[in-house]
């Protein structure tokens, strides 16, 4: 392990390291050498201890902490593998306050960002999830709109996302791809409508690319409502009663977007089968 280097946080302090050997009287045999530094009379205040274990092991460190009465409290410190920084909040009048504490120096990191499948009829927000023991309390998931119509769209965040630290990532970030698709589908054409047998029948054109079919009928042209689907080119009502009726149908994509309605037809039901309209 490293030298660890504490230091006023304005003002670093050098230090001078001795290495002493300790014979054991009791059990015999030299004991590892150890490694000591002294910060001699220290003002009260913070002060921060940097340390790196170049080791895969992890190693412990003691801390002597002595007031100007003599008192003194102890604290031993494990130093995983890598860097690590702890604060020592450092009072010289009576040392059972002083405090040492690990500091945060990990920025937050991304963990999660939106899933897309399939495809969508409107722009669609990827949202990127940071996590952090100590995020800001005003910490929100950054977003982008992916709104540009294809297939495998994203889009990309500049992100500042910091903790309470002041560790901050501002690593790039794309979101996973979406299929968008913005532009309705052509609407299908009526080839001819009949009634049957007290039924509805209508036939049209297909469209491509399309996944259904939408039909419309009502009184009027102005009263049309939805009354059923169906991925064939015609469609066949339940029975109906006898007069006149209004069918429209239109055409809806992978995506869910609906063509405009075709030209409306009329149908007269009778209550035999009626000819060609």
């Amino acid at each position: 392990m490293t030298a660890p280097l504490p230091a006023v946080l304005s003002n670093p302090v050098t230090l001078t390291w001795d290495e002493e050997y300790l014979e054991d009287d009791v059990e015999g045999g030299a004991k590892p050498s150890i490694l000591s530094a002294y910060v001699p009379k220290p003002a009260t205040g913070k002060y921060r201890l940097a340390l790196n274990n170049a080791d895969t092991s992890p190693h412990n460190i003691v801390i002597y902490l002595y007031d100007r009465e003599g008192r003194v409290k102890k604290q031993e410190i494990a130093v995983e593998s890598g860097d690590s920084m702890y604060e020592i909040d450092f009072d010289k009048t009576n040392v059972l306050d002083s405090a040492i504490e690990p500091v945060d120096t990990e920025a937050p990191t991304l963990s999660t960002k939106t899933n897309f499948s399939g495809w969508y009829n409107t722009t669609q927000t990827a949202y990127f999830t940071y996590t952090d023991a100590n995020l800001r309390d005003d910490y929100s998931d950054p977003s982008c709109v992916i709104g540009t119509e294809g297939k495998n769209q994203t889009c990309t965040i500049y992100p500042n996302v910091c903790d309470k630290a002041g560790n901050c990532n501002t690593t790039p970030q794309t979101s996973n791809p979406a299929n968008i698709d913005l532009t309705p589908p052509k609407a299908p054409k009526m080839v001819w409508t009949s009634d049957y047998w007290q039924k509805m029948l209508a036939v049209w054109s297909p469209v491509r690319g399309i996944t259904k079919y939408i039909v419309y009928v009502g009184p009027k042209i102005s009263e049309l409502s939805k009354v059923g689907e169906t991925k064939e080119e015609y469609w066949i009502s339940s029975l109906v009663k006898p007069g006149k009726y209004y069918v429209a149908h239109a055409s809806v994509d992978r995506a869910g977007n609906e063509s405009p309605k075709s030209k409306v037809m009329m149908v007269n039901v009778m209550k035999r089968w009626g000819g060609w309209r």
